[in-house]
């Protein structure tokens, strides 16, 4: 995304209850642009209730994008048993691999992508 000239801010929230609504405020009054990302199915997720506080808060008085455009959930399908499916179900892809640390000791490392994610912040852009 930096490459294309578009900056991102994260928050990330590592508690819903109480839910940081000065933090997601601050945030959103900056950018004028939020997402809501959450590995949960869209019906049974937290992402919509942190939107719908946000609107109940009259946060989004800032915001200029389209109400759809607003969360990234896992598919709504039903959770599947084989690791393999469990990722392609989740709005984001993952990639491992092995490395050593500074003492040359192995350690696995994780790098978390969202192709889904960055197409939705390039639609907000257009707003």
């Amino acid at each position: 995304m930096e490459r294309e000239g578009i900056g991102v801010e994260v928050v990330d929230l590592r508690t819903v209850l109480p839910l940081d609504l000065e933090t997601i405020e601050k945030s959103i009054s900056k950018t004028q642009r939020y997402v809501v990302m959450h590995e949960a199915r869209e019906t049974e997720g937290v992402g919509p209730q942190i939107i719908y506080q946000i609107g109940k808060h009259g946060i989004d008085n800032y915001v200029r994008i389209p109400s759809e455009n607003r969360l990234l959930s896992a598919a709504e399908v039903p959770v599947p048993s084989v690791e393999k499916l469990v990722w392609d179900r989740l709005p984001y892809e993952r990639e491992e691999f092995f490395d050593q640390d500074e003492k040359g000791r192995d350690i696995r490392r994780r790098i978390v992508r969202s192709p889904k994610l960055a197409e939705i912040i390039r639609k907000n852009m257009d707003y």
